[in-house]
């Protein structure tokens, strides 16, 4: 079998497809690394040990960004490729080709003068492709023939910007609080890069000086989430200030910025580990998605040989849930799950915890920043109009054909068409009746 047969087999074409859809199952199913708040992305190893391994080896929670994902992604364009090669000299030839007789064809004796029967099919819509030899070939919506070529030739470049993206893809998350500011080099939270790219690394200082969401009424859910970003630019000192929402994208030195969906408090807290030892930390807690829910988090503290389970939760009473003041509720859990301690916290409050110190110094926002640099989406989308282009011209150009021979003094009539015959066929018989006209006349 050579390699033309090999991609162009349907065993070829179907698994490749089910490969495919296996691949976004797992994507579907194992969460992702860049789409997974950093607190969680450990509990799913934990909670599935066995497929741990895969989870590494293959990199199951970052399936996109994948060698193997880019390579399935080249073979299913390959495969494309040569069917595409296949529908433009199908296309052609039915395009342009000499009229081939068929068995079945309805034949109709004709008789009219030679001058006058192609500007008869000129007047109903048909184009003449072929004349030669004393046979006429006339085609109406010859274009209906390339519906295919260009639903693959649109399907191509999609896949083809796919792998471009796949293997050139820079990605990068940041969560920043309020006044933080993430200084150019500094390592993210989460990046992700194509098997071709590096990490991103922003000429600029990025500076979160604010986060405003804004809530639907009594419910709570969120409505609009804004964040004031301030950049800054550490060789020549300047700052530029920009507003950045779902629907805003910022744009700077090729780099995208989105906001992301993810933002919530910030709780500034001191712990008195003894013996005059301090440790300061903020813990980063989800916003719950509606009011009376509350935002959890599980946190680990130098010094502290246990599991920090915290929440939080704003009053339902508050008329709005923006200037609501959270609670915070810590308990301290030992590896076997039990409570060693309990303690609730409102801002500039402090308790004990256990056999520690603890106090709330403060309450902040924080908010999730998108980076990515993507080559290829403009490609994307044309390929998704060359897609809705084909397929319109397979569905609402099809094609009509009439084939003439010359019969002695007269000649011999067929039509067919590529799709709906039953549906033209009155076209047709008024194309006949338009003939005996003119024979009468």
């Amino acid at each position: 079998m050579s390699r033309k047969q090999f991609f162009s087999a349907r065993r070829t074409v179907l698994t490749l497809i089910l490969l495919n859809l296996l691949a976004i199952s797992v994507a579907a199913l194992v969460p992702q690394r860049f789409e997974t708040p950093a607190q969680d992305i450990g509990q799913w190893p934990l909670a599935h040990p066995w497929l741990a391994p895969w989870l590494q080896g293959f990199g199951l929670d970052r399936v996109f960004s994948t060698v193997w994902f880019s390579v399935l992604l080249l073979f299913s364009l390959i495969a494309l490729l040569v069917s595409l090669r296949l529908q433009v000299a199908h296309a052609w030839s039915k395009t342009f080709a000499a009229p081939q007789d068929a068995a079945g064809e309805h034949w109709r004796p004709v008789s009219m003068p030679d001058h006058l029967h192609p500007a008869a099919w000129r007047r109903a819509g048909y184009l003449l492709v072929f004349a030669s030899d004393g046979k006429w070939r006339y085609l109406k919506n010859p274009w209906g023939y390339w519906g295919n070529p260009l639903l693959h030739s649109g399907m191509a470049i999609i896949l083809a910007a796919s792998l471009l993206m796949a293997l050139t893809q820079q990605r990068s998350l940041l969560h920043l609080n309020e006044g933080e500011v993430h200084a150019p080099g500094t390592e993210w939270l989460v990046s992700e890069c194509g098997p071709l790219a590096d990490t991103i690394v922003f000429p600029e200082a990025i500076g979160l000086d604010y986060v405003l969401p804004e809530f639907w009424g009594q419910t709570g859910e969120l409505k609009r989430l804004s964040s004031g970003l301030r950049f800054v630019d550490p060789r020549q000192g300047t700052i530029s200030q920009v507003t950045l929402t779902v629907n805003a994208i910022v744009t700077r030195h090729g780099f995208r910025l989105y906001q992301g969906t993810n933002f919530g408090h910030s709780f500034y807290l001191e712990f008195n580990l003894g013996e005059g030892r301090q440790q300061a930390v903020i813990f980063d807690i989800k916003h719950p998605s509606t009011r009376g829910e509350a935002g959890y988090g599980n946190f680990r503290v130098v010094g502290v040989p246990y599991l920090i389970k915290a929440k939080y939760v704003l009053d339902p009473q508050t008329p709005s849930t923006l200037a609501s003041t959270p609670r915070l509720v810590l308990r301290l859990v030992d590896d076997k799950g039990t409570v060693l301690a309990e303690q609730t916290l409102a801002p500039d409050a402090s308790g004990t915890f256990g056999p520690y110190g603890v106090r709330l110094s403060r309450v902040g926002r924080w908010s999730s920043i998108i980076v990515t640099r993507l080559h290829g989406m403009g490609m994307v989308f044309f390929g998704f109009f060359l897609v809705i282009v084909g397929s319109g011209l397979i569905y609402f150009s099809p094609v009509r054909e009439i084939l003439v021979y010359r019969a002695g003094e007269g000649f011999l009539l067929a039509w067919r068409a590529g799709k709906f015959a039953l549906f033209y066929q009155k076209e047709y018989e008024s194309l006949l009746n338009s003939l005996r006209t003119w024979n009468h006349s």
